[in-house]
């Protein structure tokens, strides 16, 4: 049973998000697990990041997918995060240190392409019936401590 809408632009959405992930996991996989001249002037923390942050790509695609209030969650955590590397890695940019100028491009696709998927999946849980209650109950759930779900189970 699906949570909020599933309309064209959250599949499109979806997809894309699966997609992005599959592909970061390989890109930053290979620079990070390859051979070390292959990798240039890659700054690591960009990288690990953008390598964990694949997976999590894939996840809330598919929780999009299908639906679920913890995705729209995901995918804003995922769109924050993103813009506080890209600022670190600004940072570290203005100290001086090296960096591989391609990652300035990757790392704005990755950061407008989750604004973009985080608006898509906040329209379609906002203009659902119900569909903001489910986010809100998602999170609620995130917040209470586990003792305290286990003592309110039947």
């Amino acid at each position: 049973m699906r949570d909020f809408s599933d309309g064209w632009g959250l599949r499109g959405a979806s997809a894309a998000a699966i997609m992005f992930g599959v592909l970061t996991v390989l890109s930053d996989g290979r620079i990070l697990l390859g051979p070390p001249a292959a990798a240039g002037e890659a700054v690591p923390f960009v990288h690990w990041f953008n390598f964990g942050a694949g997976f999590a790509y894939v996840l809330a695609g598919g929780g999009l997918l299908t639906g679920k209030p913890w995705a729209v969650w995901l995918a804003t955590i995922i769109a924050l995060s993103t813009i506080m590397v890209f600022g670190a890695f600004g940072v570290h940019i203005l100290l001086g240190r090296p960096y591989e100028a391609h990652t300035i491009g990757g790392m704005m696709l990755r950061m407008v392409a989750w604004q973009i998927i985080t608006i898509i999946a906040w329209r379609s849980a906002l203009t659902t019936d119900g569909g903001l209650q489910e986010c809100r109950s998602s999170l609620q759930v995130m917040r209470t401590p586990t003792r305290a779900r286990l003592r309110e189970r039947p």
